[in-house]
């Protein structure tokens, strides 16, 4: 569990913009405090669920790791970018206007270094 732990710790890519920031309304919090609300949310960190923005679609980290997808991209990817027929294609790391929206359904994580990264909002 310590090395799915480092992996999610060391797995957010993609620095936002800071104007984009202000045009929604996102849970903000550091990476540390995001990874505290995770093992307090779920005692089993491969069952840590995520709702898609876009479709409501909800995932694990299972889901990812069970299809050999890197489970990095559980709180940054729809599953149906992968997997036929499940979710959508939606991806986090889209920044075209049309989902400024949506990411008001996401989370903005802070690093220690100070970059801020958008993540999926935890299911439930």
């Amino acid at each position: 569990m310590r090395n799915l732990k480092t992996l999610l710790k060391s797995a957010i890519a993609n620095p936002i913009n800071k104007s984009e920031k202000e045009k929604v309304l996102m849970v903000v919090q550091t990476q540390n405090d995001w990874l505290k609300e995770m093992t307090e949310r779920y005692s089993d960190l491969y069952l840590v669920s995520f709702e898609c923005p876009n479709c409501g679609h909800v995932q694990t980290i299972a889901d990812f790791n069970n299809l050999k997808i890197y489970p990095g991209r559980a709180y940054k990817d729809c599953i149906g970018k992968y997997v036929k027929d499940k979710g959508c294609n939606w991806s986090i790391d889209n920044n075209n206007p049309k989902t400024t929206k949506m990411l008001s359904k996401c989370r903005i994580v802070i690093t220690e270094d100070g970059k801020e990264y958008r993540v999926f909002d935890f299911a439930g």
